[in-house]
């Protein structure tokens, strides 16, 4: 089978179909699939670039646009996992995996799928160690930091994919590699030390930094590929081709070949063509469902989570590996048919380009019909939608319902033999509409309001208990025992509902005395913080008025005792303090 496996797209579907093709007709072959990984850019009309955390003078509509509105069709199967560089609001809607346009297939947030006998799985975004536990929190609108979080892979995701049938075993001679391909737009950390690092640095003489930090590469991705052994290993985002095996048994028997591709441009290698010879078999030329997989999914629910931050398992424990009896179950739940519904259709807001889109602004989320459906089958939460039911307003508690209406109808159906189905009185009030309680007792007008509604509340409660009891003496022998018990009990209702809207009335005006009160007790304490501060003013521009007085009396008896005098008999004048005017 021959794959043709790409870097960072970035948008470039045109430039990667065409090139496609004149290789196939230069080398006489056919391509069965094409691998993209990361970086794709689903970007469905200009409002979409809202939402990728890009340079602004990289914010351009490239090509995916036509293949999502059907203007143009994808010529090959493709399959791809998202990079750091990507419409995450389309993506969110995926988080399982879905087709973005007709034969363009996403992974989501992590998954495994089958093609023509191969396994391949996949993993979504690029590492930050600040959102490493967090859930998939992130919901429009975006602010820059969720525009970036919203690509961060979280532990979750690897955590699922750690349970797969994979791995080392106590006896080195059963190892078995559980993946054909396995697909992270990240490196899996020091993945260079298992290739030519001199040759790398000569590319990209800044890695040397992180190379010498221990930090060049991914390290959640590090333990997933010691457990998986995957027999290919692509990957992107760092814009350099490179190549490296990683050898996880003596005599080299079983080994990962790990290849990072460049980007989408001229003279540039963005693309490799590789041979690999499936594992199993398979009649089938469309995508199929892992089932081990999907049992993974079911037994990992729980784990899913849309808070900011979540308790999230060691990647070393298996607590959530499954049986065969658990893939069995998957299997029935899908009829044994786990080919992947071709169900692509265009999803709102971006129903047909720019000119119609029902959310320019990218404020509101929306659920993909496919997640919906998948989610169903298989028994499992649609992020999306939990993050939407989250988002809806919770009730008012401080909101009543009070009601004059009486159900006549429901109290026929109630009998004497069952007492205690009956509606208490005391657990509602009747009164009308809605009104609302002011618990803090402020001056507003709904305070007003319940004060007016409760006095007419009261005399119409009277009134009809007098009009009652008027009825019950006049027409005491036409009436049933049953028709008078019911109007006691109506009676003894309404009496406690004058008395609960009476206490209601209390309270209030109890609340409004305190405050009062306390704005009485405020404003003479104010006071008497001002008089304080008017008294040590006065008291301090006294005592420098003072000062300055004895400091002009002493010179003045300075230039006395020491001026020289032309008579000795003449008397310096002395001038009064007084006229000094001393302010």
């Amino acid at each position: 089978m021959k794959i043709a496996v790409i870097g960072c797209s970035h948008g470039e579907l045109d430039i990667i179909y065409e090139d496609i093709r004149g290789i196939e007709e230069r080398q006489k072959t056919c391509i069965d699939l094409v691998i993209i990984c990361g970086d794709f850019q689903a970007v469905r009309n200009e409002y979409d670039l809202q939402c990728m955390a890009v340079p602004f003078k990289y914010r351009q509509l490239q090509t995916f646009h036509k293949y999502y509105s059907g203007q143009s069709v994808a010529p090959k199967l493709t399959l791809f996992i998202g990079g750091n560089h990507e419409a995450s609001n389309y993506l969110q809607t995926l988080a399982y995996g879905g087709w973005v346009a007709d034969n363009i297939y996403f992974m989501g947030y992590a998954s495994v799928v089958r093609f023509k006998g191969l396994r391949i799985g996949g993993i979504s975004g690029i590492h930050n160690n600040k959102h490493t536990n967090s859930g998939h929190y992130e919901r429009l609108p975006y602010d820059e930091d969720t525009k970036r979080s919203a690509y961060h892979m979280r532990q979750s995701d690897v955590y699922k994919l750690m349970q797969l049938n994979g791995g080392s075993n106590d006896n080195e001679s059963e190892i078995k590699q559980s993946l054909d391909v396995m697909i992270s737009h990240d490196w899996p950390l020091n993945i260079h030390s298992c290739g030519d690092v001199d040759g790398l640095l000569r590319r990209k003489r800044h890695f040397l930094h992180d190379i010498r930090n221990n930090c060049l590469g991914n390290p959640l991705l590090e333990p997933l590929m010691r457990q998986l052994k995957p027999k290919q290993w692509f990957s992107a985002h760092l814009h350099v081709r490179f190549e490296a095996f990683i050898n996880f048994t003596p005599d080299m028997s079983v080994q990962t070949r790990f290849l990072a591709l460049d980007k989408v441009l001229p003279k540039r290698q963005y693309m490799e063509i590789i041979d690999i010879e499936p594992t199993e078999q398979s009649d089938s030329n469309d995508f199929e469902y892992d089932a081990e997989w999907l049992a993974i999914l079911q037994s990992t629910n729980k784990l899913m989570s849309i808070d900011k931050r979540c308790s999230v398992p060691s990647l070393v424990m298996s607590r959530h590996s499954v049986s065969e009896s658990d893939i069995n179950k998957v299997k029935q739940l899908f009829d044994n048919d786990l080919k992947i519904p071709k169900n692509f259709k265009i999803q709102e807001p971006a129903l047909n380009g720019s000119d119609n889109d029902s959310d320019p602004q990218r404020i509101r989320n929306y659920v993909n019909s496919q997640t919906v459906e998948f989610c169903k089958k298989l028994g499992i939460t649609d992020p999306m939608s939990a993050i939407i039911e989250s988002m809806k307003p919770l009730p008012n508690p401080d909101q009543i319902s009070i009601s004059d209406d009486e159900e006549d109808d429901e109290e026929e159906d109630k009998t004497d033999e069952n007492p205690q189905k009956r509606h208490k009185a005391d657990e509602t009030i009747d009164g009308g509409d809605l009104f609302f309680v002011d618990r803090k007792g402020g001056d507003n007008p709904k305070g007003a309001q319940i004060d007016l509604k409760v006095n007419k509340l009261i005399e119409n409660k009277n009134h009809n208990s007098n009009d009652i009891m008027t009825a019950n003496t006049s027409a005491d022998g036409l009436l049933t025992k049953r028709q008078q018990k019911r109007r006691a009990d109506k009676v003894k209702k309404q009496t406690k509902q004058v008395e609960t809207l009476n206490k209601i009335k209390t309270n209030n005006e109890t609340k409004n005395q305190i405050k009062d009160n306390n704005i009485t007790k405020n404003k003479k304490l104010k006071d008497l913080n001002e008089d304080k501060i008017v008294k040590k003013e006065i008291k301090a521009i006294i005592e420098s008025n003072d000062k300055r007085r004895q400091l002009i009396i002493e010179r003045l008896d300075w230039v006395k005792a020491n001026l020289p005098m032309k008579d000795p008999e003449v008397e310096i004048e002395v001038i009064t303090l007084d006229d000094l005017n001393i302010q």
